[in-house]
């Protein structure tokens, strides 16, 4: 004959709520449920049953006598709660009703069992279900049981929620990085069938400029000037958008070594000193008073050294101005890059650094430069900014630090790019 319990430790009730918190899948929250249905009021039979998504036998889950139960009584216990979602309104109207095992319900009552009592789980997305509990006596459940079963109900549906919610989001980033495997091996092609041609058209530019083919006339060489300059400014939109796909999918390598901040700050302005000196802008580097040595990607710190000081000459008007600055600060290296321009309209600083933002007014460039800078120092652990104020001009700046810290995946990037 079955002990009653007059009562239920609530913090053995707690402690299950704590277990099925932790649990990862469906069938360990099912079991560990039905489990606790039998131990917690000392009962032959306990199991629980969910319908929506799966077959009704596949999502039984249950113990008689503290054995898993057989496919005839799975099968028959599932048929106690309703078999389609459109019945489902009216068995919720039921409260926890309780059922004479008879002639209709041969396997239980084979078993042994004599009375069911079957409570509702709360409300799941896409599924519904019960938590079943069974006697041998035909003796109605007390309000204590009924009590307890109701807890475990509601514990086991919070818990059946969030393995659901977890199981939903790990569908879609499996959706999504199959997506991202397919833009990165896109854009891949698409790199290579770009650059063959690009790379023909830009080197027979050159060789027409210098006048290897014969001398051209001011509008010949103007016009393969301007093939030219639009060749490389499709080479660095191609260059931008592939580090920029290749930092979203993890696969950007930082190459770290141990630099000065001299010799990069005198490089980076090498590059850009010609283009300043075309609209008569003073271009002066600060380098700090005694060198630092930084551990980092000498070359994707260059990259964005080259993207700020590049937007900084372009968009200072003639006979401007533009400083380059760098210093250590404890543990970080501060560099900025300041410029006498029209400055950044407060509603636009936010949005700044974000992928193919520009500007208004600002003709040049892909709108990939800032967000790749952006992307490139925090890939070294770092962060970028900007002050500004309309007509005044603007400073950005960034900092990393001086001791590589950030971790780097697999393959790498391509120097270029502006704003």
């Amino acid at each position: 004959m079955e002990s009653r319990k007059a009562s239920v430790d609530p913090l053995a009730l707690a402690g299950l709520g704590a277990v099925l918190a932790q649990s990862e899948h469906e069938q360990d929250v099912a079991r560990l449920a039905a489990t606790a249905v039998t131990a917690a009021l000392s009962l032959p039979f306990g199991a629980l049953v969910l319908r929506g998504s799966g077959g009704p036998e596949e999502r039984t889950f249950g113990q008689l006598g503290g054995t898993p139960l057989k496919a005839a009584l799975a099968r028959e216990i599932a048929g106690v709660i309703p078999s389609s979602p459109a019945d489902a309104d009216t068995f919720a109207a039921e409260s926890s009703p309780e059922i004479d095992v008879g002639d209709a319900l041969p396997a239980l009552a084979n078993a042994g069992l004599r009375r069911l009592i079957v409570v509702r789980l709360g409300t799941l997305e896409e599924t519904f279900g019960a938590v079943i509990a069974g006697k041998r006596s035909g003796e109605p459940f007390a309000p204590d049981e009924r009590a307890t079963l109701e807890t475990l109900a509601g514990q086991a549906s919070l818990a059946l929620h969030r393995v659901h919610k977890e199981q939903a989001l790990h569908r879609v980033n499996k959706q999504l990085e199959e997506v991202s495997r397919h833009k990165s091996e896109f854009l891949a092609n698409l790199s290579h069938e770009l650059r063959t041609p690009l790379n023909a058209i830009l080197g027979g530019s050159e060789l027409l400029a210098e006048g290897l083919f014969g001398e051209l006339n001011e509008k010949q060489t103007e016009y393969v000037h301007d093939i030219h300059e639009s060749g490389r400014h499709l080479l660095s939109l191609i260059n931008d958008v592939l580090d920029l796909s290749k930092v979203e999918a993890g696969r950007l390598e930082l190459k770290p070594h141990h630099f000065g901040l001299r010799s990069l700050m005198e490089s980076s302005v090498t590059i850009v000193r010609e283009r300043a000196s075309r609209k008569s802008i003073e271009l002066r580097v600060e380098p700090p008073a005694e060198d630092v040595i930084v551990e980092a990607d000498e070359r994707k710190v260059k990259q964005v050294v080259y993207n700020l000081l590049s937007n900084a000459v372009r968009f200072t008007p003639d006979d401007g101005k533009v400083v380059f600055r760098a210093h250590r600060e404890g543990d970080e290296a501060i560099f900025a890059i300041e410029d006498s321009g029209p400055g950044v309209a407060e509603e636009f600083r936010e949005r700044i650094f974000d992928e193919f933002f520009q500007t208004p007014g600002a003709e040049e460039g892909t709108g990939l430069g800032l967000a790749l800078s952006k992307r490139l120092v925090e890939l070294h652990g770092g962060r970028i900014w900007l002050e500004s104020e309309v007509g005044q001009g603007s400073r950005f700046s960034f900092a990393i630090p001086i001791a590589c810290e950030a971790a780097s995946a697999t393959g790498s990037g391509d120097f270029g790019g502006t704003q």
